[in-house]
C-alpha cells in the first residue's frame, strides 16, 4: 500500500473509533441544543391514542399558580404548577394536584430551557393534561406532563373539541411496551 492509502485507512479507523467511543460514553437522556431539550420518543407523540396509552391520567384542569423549579442533572430543569382538576377522563385525580413539566429556567445559566419547544404552562389558563405519576422520595406524588401532554384550551368550544378527541383516544388507547401497569 502507498503512504496515501495508509493515511486514508488510518484516518477512517480513527474516525470510527472516536465515533464509537463518543456514542458509548456520551449519551445523556437529553441534549441541550438551541435552548431546548430533546429526547428520543418510543411512541408516536402525534397519535393521541398512543400518548393516552403511555399516561396514567388524562384530565382537564385550571392552572392555579407556579409552584417552583427543580434542576436535575439528568433531566434538566423541571417546573411545577398547582392545578385544579376540572374533569377526569382517565385515572382518578381530583382537587388540587401538582403537575410537573419538563423545562424551565436554569438557575446556573439563567436561561429558559424548553423541552421539545413546548412553552411553560400559563397560570390562569385551562389545559387538557396527559400525565404519568411520579412518586418523590419526600412522599409527594407529582403528575409529570408527557411530551405533547399539555394542551392549552383557548376557549370553551376549543375545550369541548379537545376533550372529545381525547375521550375517544382514551376509549381507543394504544398501549406500548412502556405503558404504565396501573
Amino acid at each position: 500500500m502507498t503512504l496515501k492509502k495508509v493515511s486514508v485507512v488510518g484516518a477512517a479507523l480513527l474516525l470510527i473509533t472516536v465515533g464509537f467511543l463518543a456514542g458509548r460514553f456520551a449519551q445523556p437522556a437529553f441534549k441541550v441544543s438551541a435552548g431546548g431539550l430533546t429526547g428520543s420518543p418510543t411512541v408516536d407523540f402525534n397519535d393521541p391514542r398512543q400518548v393516552v396509552g403511555l399516561g396514567h391520567n388524562v384530565f382537564t384542569a385550571y392552572v392555579v399558580r407556579y409552584q417552583g423549579t427543580t434542576t436535575g442533572q439528568e433531566r434538566g430543569p423541571e417546573t411545577q404548577f398547582l392545578v385544579r382538576v376540572l374533569k377526569t377522563l382517565k385515572g382518578n385525580l381530583k382537587g388540587i394536584v401538582t403537575v410537573n413539566q419538563r423545562g424551565g429556567y436554569d438557575r446556573v445559566s439563567n436561561e429558559l430551557i424548553l423541552f421539545q419547544g413546548e412553552p411553560l404552562l400559563s397560570p390562569g389558563s385551562n389545559y387538557l393534561f396527559i400525565t404519568a405519576n411520579r412518586d418523590r422520595p419526600d412522599g409527594q406524588r407529582w403528575h409529570t406532563a408527557l411530551t405533547s401532554g399539555a394542551h392549552r384550551l383557548t376557549n370553551e368550544e376549543h375545550g369541548r373539541q379537545v376533550e372529545a378527541q381525547y375521550a375517544k383516544a382514551v376509549n381507543e388507547e394504544i398501549r406500548t411496551w412502556n405503558s404504565p401497569k396501573n
